[in-house]
C-alpha cells in the first residue's frame, strides 16, 4: 500500500507541476498579465479551499462518502477541463475561466490526498507519510527538469498534454487503492465513531491551531509569490524558462532526504513534531530574506538550499502534528486546514503578488514578501503546541 500510495503523491505533484507551476509561462504565451494571472490563481484557489472544505466536511460527517469519491470527482473535472484548454478555439475569456477550474480542481484535490493516507493510517495500513510524500517532491523534480527542457524545446503548448497524461495516471492509481481497501470501506470514515464537530466548534476548541493556521497563510503568501512567479525573478537574474525548470527542480530536491529520513532522525534524537514546527517556520522566514537578496541565479540556488529545512519539515511534520493536537472525530478539517492554508496563501498572493510584480518590480516584490512571510512565521511559531515525540 505504501507504493500504491506513493503513486498517487507521485502523480499528483507531476500534475501540480504542470497546472499550477508552470501556469505563468502557459499563459504568459497567450498574453495575459502577472496580474491577470495572479487574479486567476487566487479564484482558483479560493474556489479549491471552499470545496475541499466542502469535501472534507461531507467525509467527516457520512459515514458512506469517502476520500476516493472526492478524489474520483477532482480527478476528473480537471480531466475535462484539461481536454477543453487542447481542443477549444483560441478565446482568451473562455481560457480564463476553463484555466481557472483546472486549477481548482488541482488545488481541491490538494488536501485529499493528505487525507487519504490518514485514512488509509486508520483504516490499519502502516503508511509512511514523510517517505511517500518525499516521492511526490521527486516527482515534482522531475516534472519541473522535464518540463522545462520540453518547454525550452518546443512551447509551451507542450504543457496541457503532460497534464493530462498524468491525470490518466492518478486516475488509474487512485482506482487501484481504492479497489485494494473495498473490504473494508467502513474504516476508511474519520466520522464513524463519533460525530464531528461544525466548523464553528472546531475554530473555538482550537484557537491555537487557527492562529497557525493564519501565520502559515502569510507564510504561504511569500513562499507562493516567489514559486509561482518564479520565471519572473528568473528572467529579472538573466534566465530563461529552461532555467527556471532546473532552478524548480534543484530547490525541491532539498526536500527528498527530509521526506525520507525525516521520521528515523526524529525519532533517534527525540525531537518532537511541534519543534519540527517551530523550526520549519524559522527556515522559511530565512530563506526568503536571501532570496529577497538574491544579485545571481547562484545566490538565488543558495537561498533555495534552505527549502527542505522550510517547506520539506513543515509538510513531513504537519500530518502527524494536526493528528496529535486534533481529535480523530475532527481529522479531516484538521488536515484540509493545514494544507488549505498554501491555498490561502496562494489566494493573497494571486491578489497582490502578480500586481506587485507589474506594478513596483521584481525585487521589491521579494522584498515585501519576505517581510510578510517573517510576520507569518512569527504567529506560527508562537502558536505551536507541545506535542510528544511518540506521536510520530
Amino acid at each position: 500500500m505504501n507504493i500504491r500510495y506513493a503513486g498517487a503523491q507521485f502523480a499528483f505533484w507531476m500534475t501540480s507541476c504542470s497546472v499550477i507551476s508552470f501556469a505563468v509561462v502557459f499563459l504568459q504565451t497567450k498574453g495575459f498579465s502577472n496580474s491577470l494571472i495572479g487574479i486567476m490563481m487566487a479564484v482558483a484557489n479560493l474556489l479549491g479551499y471552499l470545496l475541499s472544505g466542502i469535501m472534507s466536511d461531507i467525509i467527516d460527517r457520512y459515514e458512506h462518502i469517502t476520500v476516493f469519491e472526492m478524489l474520483h470527482f477532482t480527478v476528473a473535472v480537471q480531466l475535462i477541463a484539461t481536454l477543453a484548454i487542447i481542443f477549444m478555439p483560441d478565446n482568451p475569456n473562455l481560457l480564463t475561466v476553463i484555466y481557472t477550474v483546472a486549477m481548482s480542481a488541482a488545488l481541491a484535490r490538494n488536501p485529499l490526498i493528505t487525507q487519504l493516507c490518514v485514512h488509509l493510517q486508520y483504516s490499519g495500513e502502516n503508511i509512511n507519510f514523510s517517505v511517500t510524500r518525499g516521492i511526490g517532491s521527486l516527482a515534482y523534480v522531475l516534472a519541473s527538469i522535464l518540463l522545462g527542457n520540453i518547454v525550452s524545446r518546443f512551447s509551451a503548448g507542450a504543457v496541457p498534454y503532460f497534464t493530462l497524461i498524468m491525470l490518466s495516471i492518478q486516475a488509474a492509481v487512485d482506482i487501484g487503492i481504492q479497489r485494494k481497501m473495498k473490504a473494508a470501506p467502513k474504516m476508511l470514515n474519520t466520522g464513524v465513531q463519533e460525530k464531528a464537530s461544525s466548523t464553528f466548534e472546531f475554530i473555538k476548541q482550537n484557537p491555537h491551531f487557527i492562529l497557525l493556521g493564519l501565520g502559515a497563510t502569510l507564510v504561504f503568501f511569500g513562499h507562493n509569490t516567489v514559486n509561482n512567479y518564479l520565471i519572473n525573478i528568473i528572467r529579472y537574474l538573466g534566465g530563461d524558462e529552461k532555467i527556471m525548470g532546473y532552478a524548480g527542480g534543484f530547490t525541491t530536491a532539498f526536500e527528498l532526504p527530509i521526506m525520507f529520513l525525516f521520521v528515523p532522525v526524529m525519532k533517534k534524537y527525540k525531537i518532537s513534531v511541534s519543534t519540527a514546527m517551530k523550526l520549519s517556520f524559522i527556515a522559511f522566514a530565512m530563506k526568503n530574506i536571501l532570496t529577497a537578496m538574491a544579485t545571481s541565479i547562484l545566490s538565488l540556488c543558495a537561498a533555495a538550499s534552505l527549502q527542505g529545512f522550510s517547506y520539506g519539515v513543515y509538510t513531513a511534520a504537519c500530518v502527524s502534528y494536526a493528528k496529535s493536537v486534533i481529535p480523530q472525530k475532527d481529522a479531516a478539517k484538521a488536515q484540509a486546514l493545514l494544507t488549505n492554508v498554501s491555498m490561502g496563501g496562494t489566494i493573497l498572493a494571486g491578489l497582490f503578488g502578480g500586481w506587485l510584480y507589474d506594478n513596483i518590480g521584481v525585487r521589491f516584490t521579494m522584498i515585501v514578501c519576505a517581510a510578510v512571510l517573517t510576520v507569518g512565521c512569527v504567529i506560527g511559531f508562537l502558536n505551536v503546541q507541545k506535542v510528544n515525540t511518540q506521536e510520530l
